[in-house]
């Protein structure tokens, strides 16, 4: 800011730093866009003026007021936050028995709005529930549900 006091160019002012000449810009043009340094004339003999020093004052006290403002909003949502993670990692368990409770496994995969993920043998779910699966296939099929399962291989 001292060397913005006489009105220098990005040069002049990268000299009297000890600064890059990258850094010098960035560091200018921050000052320029948060009001605290203006440039007078067009390139390349543009000369940056330090604003006054209160200026300094009411850049920071707008930015606080900034920072409360998005605090105060954050604060708003932390009780909404609080019921959403509480609620969103309960996994779910069901149990089922016998042959009853398999089929209704099946059939709430009839009434699914996600891809099914398996793990069977064709023979196992055969010898378990006898005639059931030709319609199974359709109804699911005529659904379009679909499935991605891993099926063992088993010998013919």
């Amino acid at each position: 800011m001292r060397e913005l006091e006489e009105g220098l160019g990005r040069k002049s002012i990268k000299a009297k730093a000890g600064i890059q000449r990258t850094t010098g810009y960035g560091i200018l043009d921050g000052l320029v866009n948060k009001g605290l340094a203006i440039v007078s004339g067009k390139e390349p003999k543009q000369e940056f003026i330090a604003e006054k020093p209160e200026k300094i004052a009411e850049f920071l006290k707008t930015n606080i007021a900034q920072l409360q403002e998005q605090l105060k909003k954050a604060q708003g949502l932390v009780p909404q936050l609080k019921s959403i993670h509480k609620s969103g990692s309960k996994a779910q368990v069901k149990f089922y028995e016998g042959e009853k409770g398999l089929k209704e496994v099946y059939e709430d995969t009839l009434t699914s709005s996600e891809e099914i993920r398996a793990y069977a043998t064709l023979d196992d779910m055969y010898a378990a529930l006898p005639g059931y699966f030709p319609d199974y296939f359709k109804r699911r099929a005529k659904e379009k549900i679909a499935i991605k399962a891993i099926i063992p291989f088993t010998k013919p």
